[in-house]
């Protein structure tokens, strides 16, 4: 059982510190003017504010809301990784999370090493690890890679392990941040089956996911989270339904902006999104005999290599097409620049498709995406069309970078 009372986070902006500086330097910088100095700031930022929930044990908990809502600094505060600034937080029982990829992990540790040593630091004997050992590296599938410094890992392999270790330990609470998007689609799904069978074995799972499918199928109860505040908790059905709803009144560009997520946010930013170069509508409505004209405006933040976009396609949660941007082996430089996608005229069966937007650095293996930001509404012109939506083939390389 958790108790949240009365719960509220506090950061200061600016004035970060740089952790890698010696001594010297650190206390010669006290005496040196700078421009730093001169413009320090005393600006403050409210993460969370007066956050009250109860979860009851052997509930199922789904966390939903826009990026920066406060989702991740929640659960931080409840995994103890941050102290809440005020507030009251009770936990009954003993509590694994798997935040970020690499959280809890020692990089010149081995995989072998690693579960020993967090399975420690959840309070279990080295016998009771060594049970569990086989199982926890069979279901992370890196059995070849087990005593490899996990520094070498990619980000799939990082997941895989930590979420083997988290859900193996048997812990009263699992806490799950998206951070399981990182992994292929038959391992999330692999996650989701044994996130279903913890819950199902009467212990607490909270998990927070832009994936409405996914929270739906897995959380009994859903607290919605919208700028540091509880917007609403209550029953999945309704919480998810008036959580996109709200998301129907903002604009393409808003919803863009607050879906896009992964491992490239810090590095890229989509911008903007037109249709039929209309930009800022939400649905667009399409006859079956045209062509479809798709731009997504991004602004990289730094030099990215190798970068790769896609668009895809989703009816009712299928994936139904994707359609790929050339791919420039040099990547982008810093600044904005432009996709372009053509969905062929014909190709489309009258139906209601959601728009996905991908991005994907080949360098680094790093991926980030923006789910649902816009909507198509295709309509027949009174001619049978090419293909039905379960025909359609699985990749089209069309796009065109400017």
């Amino acid at each position: 059982m958790i108790e949240v009372e009365g719960v509220w986070k506090q950061y200061k902006l600016g004035n970060t510190v740089d952790l890698h500086k010696t001594l010297r330097e650190t206390l010669s910088q006290k005496f040196r003017p700078s421009k730093d100095n001169n413009t320090s700031t005393n600006e403050y930022f409210w993460a969370l504010n007066d956050i009250n929930l109860s979860i009851q044990s052997g509930r199922t908990l789904g966390l939903i809301g826009h990026n920066g809502a406060g989702k991740s600094t929640l659960l931080k505060v409840l995994s103890r990784i941050t102290k809440p600034t005020k507030g009251k937080i009770t936990i009954h029982g003993s509590l694994s999370s798997l935040l970020e990829v690499g959280t809890g992990f020692h990089p010149e540790l081995s995989g072998r090493e690693n579960i020993f040593l967090y399975g420690s630091i959840m309070g279990m004997s080295r016998n009771d690890i060594q049970k569990k050992f086989d199982e926890i590296v069979d279901y992370a599938g890196i059995e070849k890679f087990i005593d490899t410094p996990v520094k070498r890992y990619s980000s799939g392999m990082y997941v895989r392990l930590a979420f083997s270790i988290a859900a193996h330990v048997e812990p009263d609470i699992l806490v799950v941040d998206e951070v399981l998007a990182v992994g292929d689609k038959s391992f999330r799904e692999k996650c989701l089956g044994k996130m279903e069978d913890v819950a199902d074995s009467g212990r607490t799972v909270i998990f927070v996911s832009h994936n409405m499918n996914a929270v739906a199928s897995l959380c009994q109860d859903v607290a919605w989270l919208n700028n540091g505040r509880v917007q609403q908790v209550g029953d999945t059905r309704s919480v998810i339904s008036a959580y996109e709803n709200s998301l129907l009144t903002a604009s393409t560009n808003e919803r863009a902006s607050q879906l896009f997520e992964g491992e490239l946010k810090h590095k890229l930013e989509l911008k903007s999104l037109s249709v039929q170069g209309v930009e800022g509508n939400y649905t667009t409505t399409v006859k079956n005999n045209e062509s479809v004209q798709v731009e997504a405006t991004w602004q990289a933040k730094q030099q990215i290599e190798r970068l790769a976009v896609s668009l895809v396609l989703f009816h009712n949660d299928t994936r139904l097409l994707t359609i790929n941007d050339v791919a420039q082996p040099e990547g982008v430089k810093s600044g904005t620049f432009k996709s372009q996608f053509t969905i062929p005229a014909g190709l489309l069966h009258h139906a209601d498709l959601s728009l996905c937007l991908g991005a994907h650095e080949k360098a680094h293996g790093q991926w980030s995406w923006a789910k649902g930001v816009a909507k198509l509404n295709v309509v027949s012109d009174g001619l049978s069309a090419v293909a039905h939506a379960d025909d359609l083939i699985s990749s089209i390389g069309s796009g065109i970078r400017k």
